[in-house]
């Protein structure tokens, strides 16, 4: 009885110690094995893509990025059989591998032309050589297999800037295992030779202002962590594209233009008319219409938040200052299709001074100074000027109705549908939407017409 009460009293004493413990760790934490590793000084920062063209003048290299007024074609002399070659250099100043184009264009009516429309860029051959390069003359650049390859003259480089001259290059310091990828620099020659067959008709004549472009974008070289063909799509800043169009007039003793003169740029997208009474320059035997889209604009017009800016500039060269009789030019698909009258506005910079054009309803209508049409349906703009310079278009990309109504639709277009003629009228915007509101319930001083048997048809998405 005795031992059996001494094991009772020591299961007793157990469990109280138990107890006690569990109460004592109340409050506490455990303990675990543990390690640790820190990783410090991580960055994340983007890399640099920055390139410079230089020119070689004499022993010296002259950056273009930091001296924009330097001249690399600079001669005044041209007759036919002389050759002029420029050296330049592409440079890598980044961290980034990138691709690059250079192409030489032309500002847009600074040619001047003979009396029968001469072009002293159209007898002009350009080659090019890309490194070190020993030509002693002419007769080495036209050798075979001297590497020198000829681009045509210069008026068909002026057509097609981006094709003129392109090539890759890694940033200094990197190794490439490609014929085709420079390391930190390429030099490239130009070679611009007057031909020999050029008579007298070109002597006095001016190519007009020409200057080098270079532009760089990425190049599908670093890896991420799904490959190197991120950036496959990396797109070029686009080019300045100029294109020219001439036809031949019949002045009258005044100096204007006897019957009216259908002009169209040389990729359809620009036409002009030039109406009998325009007055041109003495002497002058044929129009010329100049148009090259601008990156930006060149005026003191600049783009607010939520509005896209595009420039455009067109000139007729030979329209003389005093000129008063307005030009009609239509640039196709100048803004997009669909947009309010409350949703863009038009400029015509001249002079220096920036000039709000007047929307009119009817291209019938153009009959002012700095006035213009818009075809919502197409995007296309006709414009009227008396004199020429850059038209700049303002465009609100959040497409909200400001209250206007758009009239211009509601002329009873005739269509024949299934057999039968019917009149329909095209629905574009907001505007006109308003538009045909205002006709239905006779508001805004309109007679009211209800539409009975006609066709309504709604293009855009209001």
């Amino acid at each position: 009885m005795k031992k059996a009460m001494s094991i009772k009293n020591r299961l007793i004493s157990a469990v109280l110690v138990l107890v006690m413990t569990f109460t004592s760790l109340i409050g506490t934490t455990f303990a675990w094995f543990t390690d640790t590793v820190s990783s410090v000084g991580n960055t994340i920062e983007s890399g640099t893509l920055k390139v410079d063209l230089l020119h070689k003048d004499g022993d010296e290299w002259i950056s273009l990025k930091e001296n924009e007024d330097h001249l690399v074609f600079d001669y005044k002399k041209w007759e036919p059989g002389f050759t002029l070659v420029e050296t330049l250099k592409v440079q890598n100043l980044g961290s980034l591998a990138l691709k690059y184009k250079l192409s030489i264009e032309v500002e847009a009516g600074t040619a001047k032309l003979g009396k029968n429309g001469e072009n002293l860029a159209d007898v002009i051959d350009v080659w090019v050589y890309y490194g070190e390069t020993t030509a002693t003359g002419y007769g080495d650049i036209t050798a075979a297999n001297s590497g020198w390859v000829k681009k045509g003259t210069l008026t068909e480089v002026f057509g097609k800037p981006g094709e003129f001259m392109s090539g890759n290059l890694l940033p200094t310091g990197n190794v490439s295992n490609d014929a085709n990828v420079g390391v930190g620099n390429q030099i490239v020659n130009v070679a611009l030779h007057m031909q020999e067959s050029a008579g007298n008709e070109y002597q006095k004549l001016s190519v007009g202002n020409i200057y080098v472009n270079l532009v760089a974008t990425q190049l599908t070289s670093e890896s991420d962590s799904f490959g190197s063909d991120y950036d496959n799509g990396a797109e070029f800043p686009t080019f300045s594209g100029s294109y020219i169009a001439s036809a031949p007039v019949e002045l009258d003793n005044e100096n204007k233009v006897v019957n009216d003169v259908m002009l169209l740029s040389d990729d359809g997208t620009v036409g002009a008319i030039v109406p009998a009474g325009t007055l041109l320059k003495p002497g002058t035997t044929k129009v010329t219409l100049n148009v090259t889209t601008l990156d930006k604009s060149e005026s003191n017009v600049v783009a607010s938040e939520n509005q896209n800016l595009n420039a455009i500039d067109v000139h007729v060269a030979e329209v003389a200052e005093g000129n008063t009789t307005p030009i009609i030019v239509t640039i196709e698909q100048l803004l997009a299709p669909g947009l309010n009258m409350g949703n863009y506005d038009l400029y015509h910079v001249e002079g220096g001074a920036t000039v709000a054009m007047s929307h009119v309803a009817d291209a019938a209508d153009l009959d002012v100074h700095n006035e213009f049409t818009y075809d919502p349906a197409t995007g296309d703009v006709k414009v009227a000027m008396a004199s020429f310079s850059e038209v700049v278009t303002l465009v609100d990309t959040e497409n909200a109705w400001e209250g206007k109504r758009d009239y211009s639709w509601y002329t009873g277009a005739v269509a024949t549908v299934d057999g039968d003629t019917v009149t329909e009228y095209v629905i574009a915007n907001a505007d006109q939407l308003a538009a045909l509101s205002a006709i239905v319930g006779g508001m805004d001083g309109q007679t009211q017409d209800s539409f009975a048997g006609k066709t309504i048809k709604l293009i855009a998405d209001i």
